[in-house]
C-alpha cells in the first residue's frame, strides 16, 4: 500500500505499465544481463578505429595566463588525486585496496583484463583512484550487476558518480598547454595522468558491473567528458600511447552500446536523465567515423532532442521539473547538443538524410528520415522546426531571467551541482572556512554557447575560449535584458515571477510543483521570495544540501519553514515522506494548488490552498521600496521566515530590522516587535552547509503588512 499513492498520481496507462514492470522485474533483470553479455562480448568494428576530433579546444594561452596560478594549483590537486566534489573539500580519493584485493572483487570475466591494466599502471608507479566509495562515510558499493546495486538511505551514491564523471580532465589539458614550454615536465605529467586515470577507470569498472554503471545518465556524461578532454589534448598536438588509444576507443564504444540498451525513457515521467542520454548520443555520433550507424545515432539523438525539448520545457521556457538549477543544467545540454549538430561536417549532415532505420537496435524507435521533424537543406545544414526555434528562445530568456546581476542563478527548488560538460572547473570559486569550493551557481558557459549559436563563432568572444568549430546556426537567440525601473518578468507555467531594476532583483514563487504533479525537484516554497540588492544577496533560498545521505535533512531543506513564506501553526504546505529513497523525490500530497491572482506593472498577488483557508501574498514594488501584504484568515500563530545570506549582519531596533552585507544596508519594518533571529544553514551547492541566520516574525494577526526600504545612498 505504501506505493499505491504514487500510482494514483500518474496516468492510468503509465501506472498499469509500471505495475507490469514490477511483476516482470526478475525477467527484466535476466534480459538486461543477457544484453550486457552481448555488449561485453562485442568486438569493436573495424570502421571504428579512430575518432573525428576538432569540436573543442583549449583556450588561448593569453586567456589561460589570467588563471595560471589557480590552474596550476588545481592541476596539482588532480595529479595527486585530490578532488573537491559535493562539499568534501580537497581530499585524497586514492584507494586503500591492494591490486589483489581489487581483483578479488571483480567478476571473473574481467580479471585478466584488469590484471593486465593494473600491472601496467603499477609499473608506472601510479596510485589507483577509488571509484567505488563515498568518502564522507567510507561506504563501499562492491562490484555487482548494475541493476542490483541499491540506492539506500544514509549512503549518498552521488559521491562516486560525481567522481566517475571525470569532469576534472580538461584542467589537465589547460595545464599541458599553459606549461608545455615553461615547465615541460609538469606538462608531461598532465598528459600521462589523463591517460592513466582513464585506464584506471576502465580496469576497475567493467561494463555494467560497478556503481559507475548504475546510472545511464552518468555513463553518458562520462563518455562525453572523455571525448571533450581527449579532443582538447588533440588540439594541443598531443600524441597518445598505443595501449591507451586501443582501450579508450573500445571503452567509448562499450559506453555507447550501454546507453543505447539502457535509455532512461519512461512514458509520462522522464526528465533530465533521458535528456542527458540523448545529448551524450549526439556527442558520440559527432566523434564517430561517418557510417550508417553513426548517422542513425545522430538522427535518433536529434529526433529525441526535438521531442524532449517540447515535452520537458513549458511554453514560457521554464523546465518542467520546476527547479531553476535543473533548468540551467538541461538548457546547457540542449545548447551543447545544438553546437555539436551545427558543427558537423557536410558529409555527416548529408548522411542524416540517407540513413536506413530497419536495422536500428534500441528500445526506442528511430523514425525514417521522411517522418522526421528536421530536414537537411541544399546548403548541407540542418533545418529545425520553427516551433522548436521559438521555444529555444523562450528557454534562453528564462535562463537569463533567473540569473542575478552578479551572474549567479537564483536557486529555486533542487540544486544538485551537476554539469553535463564542465569546461571551467574551479575558474569561479569561493572560500568557506578557508576551504575553496567551486561556484556552481555561476554558469557563464551559457553565454558562450549563446554567442556561438547566434552568430559566426569567428566574430564571437567564444572563439577565445573552448569552441573550435565555425558555427552559423542563425538561431537569433535573445540577449539578457537590461532594465532600470522595476520590470516584471512572468513565467506562469513554471510558477516564478521576477522583478528586476537597477536597485534590486526579487523573485516570487507561485505555481506548479513540476514533473506533472510528482514534484520530485521542487520544494515547499509557494509564495516564497528572495531579494538581491545593490550587488549583494540578502534574502535567499537556503538550497538543497543533500538527497539520499539523510532523509531528515533532505526533507528539512525542502520544507516550508526553510523558505521565505508564511507558516501557520508549524504546518507543511505539501506533505513529504521519507520511508525509502524514492519518497525523497516525490511530493506525497500536493495541497497548495497555487495560482496567480493578479499582476500589474507594480504588483504581484498569489495564493495557495494548503491550509484550511486561502493563504495570500501581495508584493508591491517601486524603485526603492517593496511592500508585502500577507493574508491568512485563520486563528492561531503565523510565522514569516526570512533566510539570510551568510554574509548578512542583522540587527533589530523595535519593529525595524537592519540588514547589512558589506557596505550595503537595507531596512525592513514590521507591524510590531515580535521579531527573533535564529540560527540556520545556507547551502550554495550540493553537500555544503554554511551557518547563517534567519529572521522569524511571529503574529496572531490575520493580515500582516511589512516593507523593505532600499536606498542607493546605502552603497
Amino acid at each position: 500500500m505504501s506505493e499505491f499513492w504514487k500510482l494514483t498520481r500518474i496516468p492510468f496507462s503509465v501506472a498499469f505499465r509500471k505495475v507490469l514492470a514490477r511483476i516482470f522485474k526478475k525477467s527484466n533483470i535476466n534480459k538486461a544481463k543477457k544484453n550486457l553479455l552481448e555488449i561485453i562480448s562485442q568486438e569493436v568494428p573495424d570502421w571504428f578505429s579512430d575518432l573525428e576530433t576538432g569540436y573543442f579546444t583549449v583556450p588561448d594561452k593569453v586567456v589561460l595566463e589570467h588563471h595560471s596560478e589557480k590552474l596550476k594549483q588545481v592541476g596539482e590537486h588532480i595529479l595527486n588525486h585530490r578532488f573537491n566534489l559535493l562539499g568534501t573539500g580537497w581530499i585524497s580519493r586514492n584507494t586503500k585496496l591492494s591490486l589483489n584485493e581489487i581483483l578479488d572483487k571483480l567478476p571473473d570475466f574481467w580479471k585478466a583484463k584488469a590484471r593486465f591494466l593494473l600491472t601496467y599502471l603499477n609499473e608506472k608507479n601510479y596510485n589507483l583512484i577509488d571509484f567505488w566509495s563515498n568518502p564522507v562515510n567510507n561506504f563501499v558499493w562492491e562490484p555487482a550487476f548494475y541493476k542490483e546495486i541499491k540506492i539506500e538511505l544514509g549512503n549518498d551514491i552521488k559521491h562516486p558518480w560525481e567522481l566517475g564523471k571525470m569532469q576534472h580532465l580538461p584542467v589537465l589539458a589547460y595545464n599541458y598547454k599553459l606549461f608545455r614550454d615553461s615547465n615541460p615536465e609538469f606538462a608531461r605529467l598532465c598528459i600521462e595522468e589523463f591517460q592513466n586515470q582513464i585506464l584506471n577507470f576502465i580496469a576497475v569498472n567493467p561494463v555494467g558491473y560497478t556503481v559507475q554503471w548504475r546510472s545511464p545518465m552518468d555513463v553518458g556524461i562520462r563518455m562525453a567528458n572523455w571525448l571533450v578532454s581527449f579532443d582538447m589534448f588533440k588540439s594541443c598536438g598531443c600524441l597518445f600511447d598505443e595501449l591507451f588509444l586501443k582501450e579508450f576507443i573500445e571503452s567509448i564504444y562499450k559506453h555507447l552500446l550501454f546507453i543505447l540498451q539502457n535509455l532512461e525513457w519512461s512514458d509520462g515521467l522522464r526528465g533530465n536523465h533521458y535528456f542527458a542520454n540523448i545529448v551524450s548520443l549526439i556527442f558520440a555520433g559527432a566523434y564517430l567515423p561517418n557510417c550508417n550507424f553513426t548517422s542513425q545515432i545522430l538522427a535518433f539523438g536529434l529526433q529525441e532532442l526535438l521531442n524532449e525539448t517540447e515535452y520537458q520545457f513549458f511554453s514560457d521556457g521554464g523546465n518542467f521539473e520546476c527547479s531553476t538549477y535543473y533548468h540551467i543544467q538541461t538548457a546547457e545540454m540542449l545548447l551543447f547538443a545544438l553546437y555539436i549538430l551545427n558543427s558537423l561536417t557536410k558529409e555527416k549532415v548529408f548522411s542524416l538524410s540517407q540513413y536506413t532505420s530497419y536495422d536500428w537496435k534500441c528500445c526506442k524507435r528511430l523514425k525514417k528520415y521522411s517522418k522526421q521533424k528536421f530536414s537537411v537543406g541544399l546548403d548541407m545544414k540542418i533545418d529545425l522546426p520553427e516551433d522548436f526555434k521559438r521555444k529555444l528562445c523562450k528557454i534562453v530568456e528564462f535562463a537569463f531571467a533567473i540569473r542575478k546581476p552578479n551572474g549567479e542563478i537564483e536557486q529555486i527548488g533542487d540544486t544538485d551541482s551537476g554539469y553535463f560538460i564542465r569546461l571551467n572547473y574551479f575558474f569561479n570559486d569561493f572560500l568557506v572556512f578557508e576551504e575553496n569550493y567551486e561556484n556552481v551557481l555561476n554558469r557563464d558557459i551559457l553565454d558562450r554557447l549563446v554567442e556561438c549559436l547566434s552568430c559566426d563563432v569567428k566574430n564571437a568572444k567564444a572563439s577565445k575560449t573552448f569552441f573550435s568549430k565555425s558555427v552559423s546556426a542563425n538561431l537569433a537567440l535573445p540577449k539578457p535584458k537590461i532594465v532600470v525601473l522595476p520590470t516584471l518578468f512572468a513565467f506562469p507555467n513554471f510558477g516564478i515571477y521576477i522583478v528586476k531594476s537597477v536597485y534590486y532583483y526579487l523573485t516570487f514563487r507561485c505555481g506548479d510543483i513540476g514533473q506533472n504533479g510528482k514534484g520530485g525537484h521542487s520544494h515547499n516554497d509557494q509564495l516564497s521570495i528572495t531579494l538581491f540588492a545593490f550587488g549583494k544577496d540578502f534574502i535567499v533560498d537556503p538550497g538543497t544540501y543533500c538527497y539520499t545521505c539523510s532523509a531528515e535533512e533532505r526533507n528539512l531543506f525542502r520544507s516550508t519553514k526553510m523558505h521565505n513564506t508564511i507558516v501557520w501553526q508549524g504546518k507543511e504546505q505539501n506533505l513529504l515522506r521519507a520511508q525509502n529513497p524514492d519518497d525523497l523525490f516525490w511530493i506525497y500530497k500536493h495541497r497548495t494548488r497555487s495560482r496567480l491572482i493578479y499582476t500589474s506593472q507594480n504588483k504581484i498577488v498569489g495564493e495557495h490552498y494548503a491550509y484550511p483557508r486561502v493563504c495570500r501574498r501581495e508584493v508591491g514594488f517601486e524603485l526603492s521600496r517593496i511592500e508585502i501584504l500577507d493574508t491568512l484568515n485563520l486563528k492561531g500563530e503565523k510565522l514569516i521566515f526570512l533566510h539570510l545570506h551568510p554574509n548578512v549582519e542583522v540587527s533589530i531596533n523595535g519593529n525595524i530590522v537592519y540588514f547589512k552585507n558589506g557596505n550595503v544596508e537595507i531596512v525592513a519594518s514590521f507591524p510590531d516587535t515580535s521579531i527573533e533571529i535564529e540560527d540556520c544553514f545556507y547551502s550554495p551547492q550540493y553537500g555544503l552547509k554554511i551557518p547563517s541566520k534567519k529572521l522569524v516574525y511571529r503574529t496572531m494577526a490575520k493580515e500582516i503588512k511589512w516593507t523593505f526600504s532600499l536606498e542607493p545612498s546605502s552603497i
